[in-house]
């Protein structure tokens, strides 16, 4: 059995979902939607992780978590979140991930490389070696950070 799961595709047995959230931009009503129809079924745990890079990113990132748990939260659904002042995905997983988890995160979601950016999902089932499931159409990937940077750059120029 592969450990990359595919959108859509059945799941394998599992307690509980660790659902990666992207300090970004994200259609989270449609995220915590799709996400609970993962988890009710089979009442799961959820476990909502983020990762922010600067204590001021903190506050933003705790209520996005937050709105997302009030929002998959039911009776058969227990939800849990997890904030991580880290950059690294990989990092932040491997102090908590159990048994019995399966990982979701975004199929435009990058893990960055020395030569380039690959797809995360990959990335982390094969580090990990647990199955990781990939849905779709929730993220618009991170476009943010590259336009911040071409702004921090023609402000640097500006200021010669």
């Amino acid at each position: 059995m592969s450990l990359l799961i595919p959108s859509g595709a059945p799941l394998p047995p599992a307690r509980r979902l660790v659902v990666l959230v992207p300090d970004a931009d994200q259609d989270e009503t449609g995220l915590t939607r799709r996400i609970w129809t993962l988890a009710a079924p089979r009442q799961m745990e959820v476990l909502y992780l983020g990762l922010y890079r600067t204590p001021s990113d903190e506050p933003r990132a705790r209520r996005r978590l937050a709105t997302m748990a009030a929002l998959t939260r039911d009776d058969c659904v227990n939800v849990k979140t997890a904030l991580v002042m880290d950059a690294d995905w990989l990092r932040s997983l491997r102090s908590l991930v159990q048994t019995g988890d399966l990982i979701v995160c975004h199929a435009e979601q990058l893990q960055g490389g020395w030569h380039r950016d690959r797809p995360l999902g990959p990335y982390l089932s094969q580090a990990l070696k647990i199955p990781v499931v990939t849905i779709e159409g929730f993220y618009a990937g991170a476009e943010a950070p590259a336009i911040d940077w071409v702004a921090r750059l023609i402000f640097w120029r500006s200021h010669e």
